[in-house]
């Protein structure tokens, strides 16, 4: 098989607005409008604004897929794709992304015949290479945008540096997997394995000095990887005229890491070698209920400071929470923060059940995360004792909060409710880490098949009527 598409996207907008007619009741702006308001504070403004935008691209893509199969054991499918689309650089659109499928049904070979409960079984191994490109029609062209700076009159600066290199963000997967069926086909068993790694992902690098209007530029320069194993069993419990009943598992596990960036350091907050989605916080030392547990370093002047948080004027005193000093220079900032974990789940999938009896039919399909964790952050910033007005979103009690007469309370004296105390109340610290296991009942569904005795009609072979619902069924929640 082979083919050829094009695909060519315009987006056109026009839109503006206008104050300060004569009446609402006049629903287009006419020539007696005026041009400008004066504000409350006396400053002139427009009172009118027009905004019109034009953006298109186009994708050329040639395509082919060839495949065999030999006596229904040994199959082969090979596929190519070449695309070409106008967003990336003039000598980089085009891209070339292959695949092939092995398979082999050993299932069918000679030797196999004696297991006579084994229906059915084949290994399978793939390769492939995709491509993505991004949504932006002119970021490898460089964007232009309107200003006033050339003493008052309109002009045009770079928003973004053209580059024209900027290509194809790629993905090079492998798999592995086997299915087995046995018992007359009701027992299904597959397994597979994943890998998944995408490279020339679009990220903005800093560019040497200070370079015109802007200090960075997008390039192909950051990688991800992905593998993960997927196992999933259906049974078909019974099989009967009037009653049918099967039930299925499907359990999965999937780990990322961030593999690269341009000049091989971190990220922010993704750090090489470690998950992309990963959890940064500070790490709680507890509640400090007498002075001898304040940490004290010596400034450049030797004079002798207690850990303090950001500057000194937010020193750590008895009742506050202490905050591991990762790097021991004597203050709490974000070179403080610690990578506490990943946020995906050791586990996810889904449960299945289907029974049939008599017309009846009952359709249950249930939805389970285990072990991932996740930060509470509404424990303690749903409220604001500083000056700020804002409402109370969370229960509040009093003997919650440290003070002299409760010294084994588990939060901070409230005088340390207030931004400068990082990690007190804004929810930030490990200690708010929860393990988040839940199993939902994502769909219900119950129907009944009418008798085809009662249709007659050549045109309704059969009638379900059926209702469905969702319903989460239960959460678990553990600290960490």
């Amino acid at each position: 098989m082979a083919g050829v598409t094009y695909n060519y996207d315009l987006m056109q907008s026009i839109g503006g607005w206008a104050k300060g007619g004569p009446t609402n009741q006049v629903k287009y702006v006419g020539e007696g409008w005026p041009t400008q308001l004066t504000d409350i504070s006396g400053e002139k403004k427009p009172a009118r604004n027009f905004d019109s935008n034009k953006e298109d691209q186009a994708m050329l893509s040639f395509l082919g897929r060839a495949a065999y199969g030999y006596k229904k054991k040994y199959l082969g499918e090979f596929s190519v794709r070449r695309d070409g689309s106008s967003v990336f650089g003039s000598n980089v659109r085009w891209g070339t992304f292959p695949s092939v499928g092995l398979g082999w049904a050993f299932s069918e070979e000679r030797f196999m015949k004696k297991l006579w409960w084994l229906s059915f079984a084949k290994l399978r191994a793939s390769w492939g290479r995709s491509g993505q490109k991004f949504q932006e029609p002119y970021l490898a062209l460089g964007v232009l945008s309107e200003t006033n700076v050339f003493n008052g009159t309109a002009g045009l600066v770079p928003a973004a540096l053209a580059n024209k290199y900027l290509t194809w963000e790629n993905s090079d997967q492998y798999d592995v997997g086997l299915d087995l069926q046995v018992l007359d086909y009701r027992l299904k068993f597959k397994l597979d394995y994943y890998y998944k790694y995408s490279s020339n992902l679009l990220m903005q690098k800093y560019l040497p000095g200070n370079f015109f209007y802007t200090n960075k530029v997008w390039d192909n320069i950051s990688a991800i990887s992905n593998e993960g194993i997927e196992f999933d069993v259906q049974a078909d419990l019974i099989r009967s005229k009037d009653l049918n009943l099967s039930v299925g598992l499907n359990v999965s596990h999937n780990r990322n890491l961030f593999r690269k960036t341009d000049n091989g350091e971190d990220l922010n907050d993704k750090v090489l070698g470690r998950p992309v989605y990963g959890i940064y916080t500070y790490q709680d030392e507890g509640i400090v209920k007498d002075e001898s547990q304040i940490p004290y370093h010596y400034s450049q002047t030797g004079v002798r400071m207690p850990l303090y948080f950001v500057n000194p004027n937010y020193p750590l005193r008895v009742g506050g929470r202490k905050i591991k000093d990762q790097n021991m220079d004597g203050r709490i900032d974000n070179s403080d923060l610690y990578y506490a974990g990943s946020t995906l789940p050791t586990a996810y999938g889904g449960v299945n059940a289907h029974l049939d009896w008599k017309g009846f039919n009952v359709d249950l399909l249930f939805s389970y995360v285990l072990g991932r964790k996740v930060m509470n952050m509404v424990q303690n910033s749903a409220f604001t004792f500083n000056k700020s007005v804002n409402p109370l979103m969370a229960y509040f009690k009093a003997s919650d909060y440290w003070s002299k007469d409760n010294p084994n309370a588990t939060k901070p004296a409230l005088e340390f409710a207030d931004p400068g105390y990082l990690g007190h109340f804004d929810g930030n610290v490990d200690s708010n880490i929860e393990n988040i296991s839940f199993l939902r009942l994502k769909q219900l569904v119950l129907g009944y098949t009418l008798p085809a005795a009662w249709f007659k009609s050549k045109f309704v072979k059969s009638v379900n009527v059926y209702l469905s619902g969702e319903i989460s069924l239960c959460s678990l929640t553990t600290p960490v």
